[in-house]
């Protein structure tokens, strides 16, 4: 299957909001959010997601012009944090899992945090049921530290979520 990855900008929106929502549906357990919330925000939530920022950075997968997954990445600006960043709102729709294209977006993300903005480390969270995605995480050099027992509920349902890093660079341990 042949895919191209790029940063996504406000020109996505419509694909993206399609995509998130999508997410939102197929896999409430995995976001903080809800379709039913999230189906009402006007455009212009959407493209506050997608607006330039210096400290954040969404990268998309496309297959034949379709968006297929996406990923936010946004680096902390702290003075004593500006080393990290934070992977959010990762999502490959159901399709196109298992095939390299979470991959790619990752190594992508991970090449905007140590060329771009010389990141040590990434973080990002996991519902502890999703063992794909687990599995990609820890190929690519990502660590357990810690879990979050009941971090999300949803319809009455409980999920925790395992808190994951990658080191790079000058951090690495």
């Amino acid at each position: 299957m042949q895919f191209d990855i790029r940063l996504l900008t406000v020109d996505d929106i419509e694909p993206f909001r399609h995509l998130r929502l999508d997410g939102l549906l197929q896999n409430p357990e995995a976001f903080g959010s809800t379709y039913e919330i999230e189906s009402k925000y006007p455009i212009s939530k959407f493209e506050q997601r997608l607006a330039e920022d210096k400290d954040k950075k969404v990268v998309g997968a496309f297959c034949k012009d379709q968006l297929i997954g996406s990923m936010t990445l946004i680096r902390e600006s702290g003075l004593k944090d500006s080393h990290k960043a934070n992977l959010y709102g990762v999502y490959l729709a159901e399709a196109y899992r298992g095939q390299g294209v979470a991959k790619k977006l990752l190594m992508t993300c991970h090449e905007i945090a140590r060329t771009e903005w010389q990141i040590e480390q990434v973080r990002l969270s996991v519902v502890s049921s999703n063992l794909q995605a687990i599995k990609l995480y820890e190929g690519l050099g990502y660590t357990t530290y810690g879990v979050e027992k009941h971090a999300l509920k949803y319809l009455g349902e409980y999920f925790d979520e395992i808190l994951m890093v990658k080191f790079f660079g000058k951090g690495n341990v």
